[in-house]
Order: structure tokens, then sequence, then C-alpha cells
């Protein structure tokens, strides 16, 4: 009876087990809008448990639940639905747009405002335009996509900076870069490391593009205001990802490789070309009897009768790159959290550059109580960039490359490596055998807390934000190449903290609504950096600075900054209609004189809703606001002891003393830009047609600029001028901005929509009083031996010389005088205004296709009137240096009586050693379109199992360029320096990458 109990009871059982997962089952479908538009994003959580997922890029889910169970769908600006599961495997679901739905909001400054009712002027780029494009650092995600910002790639080498520019050049000498603010903490972008031939690190490589949300610019003076004296250059907010609240845990996993390659390389001479072309000038020139590089031999000209080397084709490569990301994301029912975890092993396509970065990212959130929240953003990255020198450095491989005969090899006979002996180093051996690397640490974040009172009409928040940066930069060359071997050691300590205070009162009574806003922050900056340097090694093979036996260089320096500020900022609204908006902020900077340690600034805004009017309902605009703001900002971009009078050590007879280093400057303050900003912005058709345009006219005065001063003072500026800083000057930027956006295509299976976005700009310096005088009596302020900022010019003013180009019935190479007339001497005094580096205009395009489970993503950027000046060619170019120098294969189009319309004049003309002086013979029209990005997405179908989406991509950056046909060889995007007066010029700065990229995203 017992083992019959037993059996019915196992057989009972067993039953009850099986019904029991005969109840569990996979449901699918898919999330729509009321328009039947898929919608991803959307939280379907099990009622009653934390199981949940989320709907993909086309609205698909699966979920496994028992029958009986209820579903939660809930999707911000929507209805929230809940549908119990029955016998179907398959629900679909439309959501309908929730009454009272959140509108879209925009960070600005210290807040939000809904997008209706933004009055300043910004550009967003949001995670839609952004999660597509496997970018290797935040700049990458902004180029193109936000109107008035300028982004030009200052060199393609692995971890180098971009010269960013916010609606034109706003100073001269005070730093034309905009402010970085990441979760509220501003960002310190000062370049701690070696500079090896104009290279400077990115400061932006600490940020994992992946864990962006949003970047934000901040353009007008009612946007960036608030931030008082750093706000001339514009803002640029990036937003980090976050988790919501009640969403179930997201697990996301990406992994992609990438190759690379340089977008475009010159062509120059192989060594029988070489040897070929020495004979042809020794001849025609010396008259020598020189028919072949045999004969260049024999007449003590060098051996180019060899195979030779490519030097070229050693300092490229094919590029590689591995990277994994793994996020998750989600919140309990009062918290929120995200973490993310990055990691980038990188070979760049130059010889010797690599890059190996691991981020990791936490933000957190918490609801202690109805009242009171709390929360948390920390980024914590490691960098080790294995450098290389660039650009005016003759032992960068892009540069030594170029310049190194071609008969030159790298080892010999047996396999030791061989110093070159010419001007441009054995790149090889040098990157082989030395050290160059810099190690990076950095930790950025904050923590805040946040209390509401008086029925939440107040919020007091109040943050700690920190920037700590850790930077070792170490050196050591072999005694191949340095006497005895050399090490240097460079240490750099930065230490900012931010604290902010804000109060924030709201208020809606009727159809009126008032907002008031007080805050408090002050921010402080330590920098601590000591070098320290040693040559005379007993051998390679000890590599610490304390092994070499002579002291180079022994130096500890400390410098500190600290910022003060207090703002407040009323809006107020009327009915959604009519909207006013107000800021004041007093900021006073260590960094000024001491009469004029503090500063007001302050804008004022307003704006009309036409399209909330009772005369428009009916109408297809469904958005049609106009505004117009006008308001100051400053720039603090200034050395931190600028004002102050400062000495230094010197020696004395063998003793130590002291020297003048700085004069005191009691008077000077920030420069200040006053901004006036009128914009229309248009939406119809349910904003399938989008326009948004804006007009600006920013006028700085105060320029901080270098007045020459006597030797005798002992005032030097950190360029190494005779000269002490002074507020004299001004400076004028306006343009037009334009955005359109439009969804031509809008069906159940296929959707398209694109971007468009175009700036101009107009740059103008006003005055510049005390600066020096050129012949024509006309003040201005040298950047560049090529470029000066002149009063009524552009303050990137190209100023040289005419070339008219070889004459063909003399050979001679001719020029224009400043009059105008052919002259085969120029002087300096012939020198003109011939070229402006800022472009007439610039922007982007981007097109989305999406079609079933298929995405294609393009993205263009381009740049039309802007100038460039492509200095290296006085080198390569320089027929005259054949013997010194390698040389470019143009030198092979010289003058002869059989080939009169040439490129270099005739080897006998008095002019082949002249010909490339500087002169516009260097300077070249930079417009160019580019392919920036185009990416091929698959979202494969997933009806059920542990992973919830597949996407698969493939994506080429910088495909194609169209440009002028005298650039084959250049790559157009190109700057050399972050200087305001130094735009546009390159000397051997290498080209940007153009790569190939395979990945895919898996959810969980």
């Amino acid at each position: 009876m017992k083992n019959k109990l037993h059996g019915i009871l196992t057989l009972f059982l067993a039953f009850v087990v099986q019904f029991t997962f005969a109840q569990e089952k996979m449901i699918s479908g898919t999330v729509s809008d009321e328009d039947g538009l898929p919608l991803p994003g959307v939280n379907i959580v099990v009622q009653g448990t934390s199981a949940g997922t989320q709907s993909d890029f086309d609205g698909n889910y699966s979920i496994s639940v028992n029958q009986g169970e209820i579903l939660v769908f809930s999707f911000v600006g929507y209805e929230t639905q809940e549908i119990t599961v029955g016998a179907p495997s398959e629900i679909n679901v439309t959501l309908g747009t929730a009454t009272g739905a959140l509108e879209e909001v925009v960070i600005v400054g210290f807040g939000e405002r809904e997008e209706d009712k933004l009055l300043q002027s910004v550009a967003v780029v949001g995670e839609g335009e952004i999660d597509d494009i496997p970018a290797q650092t935040p700049q990458d995600l902004l180029q193109g996509q936000a109107s008035g910002v300028s982004i030009t790639g200052a060199s393609g080498v692995l971890g180098s900076r971009s010269s960013i520019r916010v609606r034109g050049v706003n100073s001269l000498t005070g730093g034309s870069q905009p402010l970085f603010v990441v979760d509220g903490v501003p960002l310190d972008d000062s370049s701690q490391s070696f500079e090896l031939g104009g290279g400077a690190l990115n400061p932006l490589a600490s940020i994992n593009p992946e864990s962006i949300a949003s970047l934000t610019v901040l353009k007008d003076a009612a946007a960036t205001a608030i931030y008082g004296s750093r706000g001339s250059n514009g803002v640029i907010l990036i937003t980090t990802k976050k988790g919501k609240k009640g969403q179930a845990p997201v697990v996301q996993f990406e992994s992609f490789v990438q190759i690379s390659e340089a977008t475009d390389l010159p062509e120059i001479l192989n060594t029988s070309e070489y040897g070929q072309f020495y004979a042809d000038v020794l001849r025609i020139r010396n008259g020598l009897d020189t028919q072949n590089a045999q004969d260049v031999l024999e007449v003590g000209g060098g051996d180019y009768t060899g195979s030779g080397f490519d030097w070229l084709g050693a300092a490229t490569r094919t590029g590689f790159n591995s990277t994994q990301n793994v996020s998750v994301r989600g919140g309990g029912e009062n918290s929120n959290y995200y973490l993310g975890v990055n990691h980038t092993d990188a070979e760049g396509f130059i010889f010797g550059n690599e890059q190996e970065l691991t981020n990791v990212r936490l933000n957190v959130g918490t609801d202690i109580n109805d009242n009171f929240r709390a929360g948390a953003n920390v980024n914590l990255s490691f960098i080790e960039n294995d450098r290389i020198r660039e650009e005016n450095e003759t032992r960068s491989p892009f540069t030594s490359a170029q310049l190194i005969r071609p008969n030159a090899l790298p080892r010999d006979e047996n396999g030791n490596f061989i110093a070159s002996g010419q001007t441009g180093a054995n790149f090889i051996g040098f990157e082989t055998l030395g050290t160059n690397l810099a190690e990076t640490t950095r930790m950025l974040g904050n923590i805040f807390g946040e209390v509401d009172f008086l029925n939440d009409q107040f919020t007091w928040r109040n943050s700690l934000g920190l920037d700590k940066r850790f930077v070792e930069n170490t050196l050591r060359e072999s005694e191949i190449f340095v006497p005895g071997g050399s090490a240097d050691t460079f240490i750099a300590q930065v230490e900012r903290v931010n604290f902010n205070s804000t109060l924030n009162w709201n208020n809606t009574f009727g159809k009126h609504t008032l907002g008031a806003l007080v805050g408090y922050q002050y921010e402080k900056t330590n920098t601590r950096v000591t070098q320290a340097g040693t040559t005379n090694f007993l051998t390679d093979d000890l590599p610490n600075v304390g092994s070499g036996s002579e002291p180079s260089i022994t130096s500890t320096t400390t410098s500190e900054s600290a910022l003060l500020g207090y703002f407040a900022q009323a809006n107020y609204d009327f009915d959604g209609r009519y909207l006013l908006e107000g800021s004041v902020r007093r900021d006073g900077s260590s960094r000024f004189g001491i009469n004029n340690r503090f500063g007001t600034f302050y804008a004022v805004a307003a704006g009309w809703n036409i399209a909330n009017e009772a005369f428009m309902e009916g109408s297809f605009f469904n958005r049609l606001r106009v505004r117009g703001s006008y308001g100051t900002t400053g720039n603090d971009r200034i050395g931190n002891f600028t004002s102050q009078a400062t000495f230094g050590s010197a020696d004395y007879n063998g003793n130590p003393g002291l020297t003048n280093t700085g004069t005191a400057l009691p008077n000077l303050q920030w420069e200040e830009t006053a901004t006036l900003d009128l914009g229309v912005k248009i939406g119809v058709f349910n904003d399938r047609l989008r326009l948004n345009v804006n007009y600006y006219k920013k006028r700085t005065d105060n320029l901080l600029i270098g007045v020459p001063v006597p030797g005798a003072t002992g005032a030097q500026l950190a360029s190494g001028a005779i000269a002490v800083t002074r507020n004299a000057g001004e400076l004028e930027n306006s343009g037009f901005e334009f955005d359109l956006g439009a969804t031509p295509i809008r069906t159940d299976d296929f959707s398209w929509d694109i971007n468009f976005n175009l700036a101009t700009l107009n740059n103008e310096v006003i005055s510049l009083p005390g600066a020096g005088t050129d012949v024509q009596g006309r003040q201005f302020l040298q950047g560049t031996p090529a470029q000066r900022a002149i009063v009524g010019e552009s303050a990137n003013s190209f100023y040289l010389i005419r070339y008219q180009g070889v004459n063909p019935e003399t050979g001679d190479a001719e020029w224009l005088t400043r009059d105008g007339e052919l002259t085969t001497n120029p002087t300096p005094n012939d020198r003109v205004i011939v070229g402006d580096a800022n472009p007439d205009f610039y922007g982007g395009f981007r097109s989305t296709w999406t079609w079933k489970n298929f995405d294609l993503n393009t993205l263009f950027n381009f740049s039309y009137g802007n100038d460039i000046l492509i200095d290296g060619d006085r080198f390569v170019r320089n027929a005259n240096f054949v013997g010194s120098f390698n040389l470019d294969t143009d030198v092979l189009d010289y003058y002869t009586p059989d080939n009169r319309d040439a490129f270099v004049p005739s080897p006998a003309s008095a002019t082949f050693g002249t010909y490339q002086r500087a002169s516009t013979l260097q300077m070249y029209d930079g417009s160019y379109l580019r392919l920036k990005n185009i990416t091929l997405g698959y979202n494969v179908p997933m009806t059920s199992g542990f992973i919830s989406g597949v996407r698969i991509y493939g994506t080429a950056t910088n495909l194609f360029t169209i440009k002028s046909d005298r650039l084959d060889g250049i790559d157009p995007e190109v700057t050399d320096s972050l200087d305001p007066l130094s735009l546009g010029e390159s000397f051997f700065v290498a080209p940007q990458s153009k790569s190939y990229i395979v990945g895919v995203k898996l959810n969980f």
C-alpha cells in the first residue's frame, strides 16, 4: 500500500510539474506607436517581479512568462499598458501618446528646458545620432553633426587632439577651444606631456564614446553666460548613459575589429628616379657630364645605383584595433544604475604608434525618500600610449620617411641599425630601440544630492566634482642615435576640484509658469610637474633616468588657479506661447590682475511660440518659434601667473640668483564677448520637415594680446616673445546656421530620415592697439611666418608673396610684387593678404535608411572656402634640395625646351634655388567633401532564448574625399597647432586614417 501511495504521489507530482511548466511560455511580438512605427527601448516587465526585457530597434520583443501573469508595457511619453497573458504566444501592442506626455528636454547650463520652450541656441547630438557610430573619441561623434561647430583632426596619430571651434576663432592668444563639461564636471584640457614636434595628447581620450548618451553644444550667450568667464568659446556638455527606474537589467556586449590605413599619401622618389634626377640637375645646372646614377656616384654625389629602401612604405602600415564594450543598465523602484567597461587595443597605421585604453564608468542614482535624491557619476580610465614624434620633428616617422634619401638603408650588412647621418632619422631603429611611452590615469566624476521642499516648488542641489589626472611620459633614446644615450621623464599631476550649489524654484499658476535659479560655484586646480633627464649611459640595457651619469635637467614646478562664481537665472512662460529668460553671473578668477579679479556677465532672451496661438489651430505647423538673445561671456584661458610679477632662478658668476621673468599687471582682466543671436525654428506635418535658422554676431573686446616691451623689463611670453599680455583690441565673428531635417518616407517596413547642417562664418579683426604695423601701416599680430591677424581682415589671414609659376619662354620662376608686377626676385615687402584659413561655410549631412531589420547610415562632412598651407612643400618639392633630402615626384616636372608648361623652373635658372621660398606655391584650396562614416547594420530577429537582441554591422570611415586635384597626396583636413593664430597649416602632419570596421552588439 505504501509503495502504491508513493507511486500515486510521484505521478501526481509529475503531473503538477508538467502542468506548471506547461503554463510557462515564450511570448513575443512587436510594440509600435499610433502611426504603426516600431518603438525601440520599450520596457516590458512581468508585473510584481523583476523579470523583464526591452523592445529592440524594430520594436520586437520576447519574454518568458506564465499564463495568467500580467505584462506591463511602458515608455516615456506613452500610456502604460497592462496585458494579461492568455493562450496566444504572440502579443502585439500599440502604445498611444500619453495625456500630458513629457516633452523632449534639452540640457542647458545647470538645468533642463523643454524643447518647445528653448530660448538658447544649442545643437544636440542625441543617442540616436551616435549609437551606430563605433567612434574612437568623443569628437568623432560630433564632427559634421552640429551646425556652427568646426572640428579639424590635428593628426592621424593615435591619441592626438583635435582643433574644435564653436562659431569661429573667438580669441587671438587666450585660447579658442570650448569648455567641456562631463555630467556637470568641467574637464581640464591642459596639455600635460612632452610635446614632441607639436603633438599633444587628447584630453577627451579618457571618455568612452560608447558611454555617451548625448552631446549638447551651447553656442549663444543665453546658453553660455551661466558659465561666465569660460563661456566665450562655447560649451560642450557631455551626458553619459544612465539606467531607468523600474527597468529590468539590460546587458549589452559589443565587440568590433578595425583595420586602418592612411587616407592619402604623397608620392616620393625611389632610388632610380632620384639618381636620374640628380644626374640631370648636375648636367643642366653645373655642366657636368652626368647621364645616370653611376655618373653621380663618380662625381661624388652619392651612390644611387642600388635598390635603396622604401622609407614611406616602412613608415606606414595597416593598423589594427580591437575594441570591447560591456555595459549593464537598469533600476529598481527608487534607483537607477549604469555600469560600462571598455577596452581598446589599437595599433596605428604609422609605424611605432600604439595605444591601449581601459575605461570604467559607473553612474548611480537613488531616491532616498520622496523628497531627497542622491547619486554619483564616476569614470576611471587607464591609457598607455606608445607615442611617436610628430610634425616638426626630424625623428617623426612620417617626416623622416619623406626627407631621408632613398639610398639610405635602415640596417648594415650585419643587421645592425644605422644612424642615417641625414636630415631625417632612421625612425625604424629609433622607434625599435627607444621608448616613448605616455601612461595616463584619470578619475573624473562627481557625487550629488538634491532635496525638494515647500510642496516641491524648491529644489536644492549640491555636487562635488573631481578631475584628477596623473601622466607619466617616459623617453629613452639609444646611443646609436644620441651619443651615450639619454633618458627623460615627465610626470604631471593635475587635480581639479569643483563644487556647485544651486537652489531652483518653479511654480505654475493658471497660464503662468515662473522659474528661478541661484547658485554658487567654486573651482580650484592644482598642477604639479616634475621633469628629470640624464645622458651618458653605460649600456642601452639600463632604461631608467637614474642610470645616466650626467644630469641634463631637473625641474619641479607647482601651479594653482581658482575660480569663484555666483549666478542667478529667471524664466517666465505664459501659456507656452510667450517666453522670457534672463541670467547673470559674477566671476572671480585668480588668473587676472588684483584690481580686476571679478567681472559680471549677463544674458537676456525672449521667444514666441507662434504654433501655440489659437489662430494656428488646424495649420500644418506643429512647431513655429522665433527667439532672440543678447548677452556677454568671458575667457580666462591665460597662464596662471600672467598678471603677477614673477622671478626665476639664474646663474650669476657661478652663484645662484634670481631674474625677473614677468611683470605685474594689476589691471589685467578677461576678454569679454557680446553675442546677438536671432533664430526661427519650424516643424511641419508632425515634424516630417524641420528647419532651424540662426543668425549670430559676436564681438570680443579686451582681447588678451602680447604687446612688445623693452628687453630690459625681462618680460617674456610663453612663446619666447619679449612682450607682456595686455587687454587691447576687438574681434568679430558673424554668420548664419541652417539645420534642415526631413523624413520623406515613413512606412511599416521602410523609413528614410535626413539631416543637413550648414554654417557660414565671417571673421574680422576690428582693432589691435599697441600691436606692430606692416609696410602698409596696418596693425597685426603674427601667428606663424605665413599667417597673421590684420586689422580689417580675418584673424587667420595668409600673408605671402604671390607665386605666378614658371615662365614658358625663359624657364624662370616668377612672382608678383606688392604692386602686381612680375619679378624673379621678390622681397618680404611684396607680401600681401592672399587667403584665409577660415572656411566660408562648413557642415555635414546625415542620411538614415531602415528597411525591415536593415539600416544604412551615411554621414558626410564638408568645408568650403578655407585655404591651407602645406609648409613641408618647401622641402620635399624643392628640387634644389636634391642631394640633401628626398623629394616629391612633382620635381620631375622641370622646365626644358621640350617641357615648357612645367612645375619646376629650369635647373639652369637662377630661380631654381628660390622657387620654393614661402609663397602661395605652398597654399592650397582646402575645400573638401568627405564621407566621414557609412554603416550598414542588421538586427537579427530573436524570438526566444537568453539573448534578446543581436546587431551585426560594418562601418567604413573616411572612405573617400572629394578635393582639389592639387591636393593629391595631401589630406585637406589638417592643422598642426591649436593656437588660434595658427590654423590650417601643416608641416609633415600625418593624414587622417581610413578604416573598416566589423562588429556585433548583443543584448541580454
